[in-house]
């Protein structure tokens, strides 16, 4: 009698999973799932951080710009800060902390320890979401007091430099993972700018 060829002969017989190895499944997904939302997040919060340092660097640098072309102003400080305060609009409303605005002395331009001497700082208004202009803080520094003239003996005594510090509050979206939040700072440095020699006011030399 002759016998056809099965179909497939040979092949390993597949049999239904078994209990076994479904359970094995969840708990390799129970074990991974932690770290796949850890990462998911991680990235998430990376990316609001990182938004939100770029905002605070292009706000120094808005309130550097103002400054610097307000040399000798008395208004320079309230300017800057107004700049600062403008570009940080995108940020929420209790997230900014506050400005200063600062004669630059270290060789860096890093900011001072505290804002004293040649200084003038500014807290920020959540409900306004603006710096509260009227009550600065500081010593203040006088337009009459910035030097923008040479010394007359080829440019041997610098311009001043004015330098813009902002810190805010970035709070975490997933507060459970990360914590509260962390604080994001920036400063910006420019030299002041030059006006007519004939509206300058050039402070003695030592």
């Amino acid at each position: 009698m002759m016998y056809g060829v099965l179909k497939g002969q040979g092949a390993r017989p597949s049999y239904p999973r078994g209990r076994g190895e479904r359970g094995a499944a969840l708990v390799e997904f129970a074990i991974i799932l932690p770290l796949i939302l850890l990462i998911t997040f991680g990235i998430i919060e990376y990316s609001y951080a990182f938004n939100a340092d770029s905002t605070v660097a292009q706000a120094a640098r808005a309130g550097g710009r103002t400054a610097s072309a307000l040399s000798q102003d008395d208004t320079q400080a309230e300017q800057a800060a107004g700049a600062v305060g403008a570009a940080l609009q995108t940020l929420p409303a209790n997230e900014p902390q506050l400005v200063w605005i600062y004669k630059v002395t270290a060789p860096d331009g890093s900011p001072p320890d505290a804002c004293a001497t040649d200084c003038t700082s500014f807290t920020w208004d959540p409900v306004g979401k603006k710096f509260n202009t009227s009550a600065p803080g500081g010593s203040g520094w006088k337009g009459s007091s910035q030097n923008i003239c040479t010394d007359g003996s080829g440019g041997s005594k610098p311009f001043d430099l004015v330098g813009v510090y902002v810190k805010i509050d970035h709070k975490f979206i997933t507060p459970g993972l990360f914590g509260p939040g962390t604080f994001l700072t920036d400063h910006s440095v420019f030299r002041l700018e030059p006006k007519p020699s004939s509206s300058a006011i050039c402070p003695p030399h030592s």
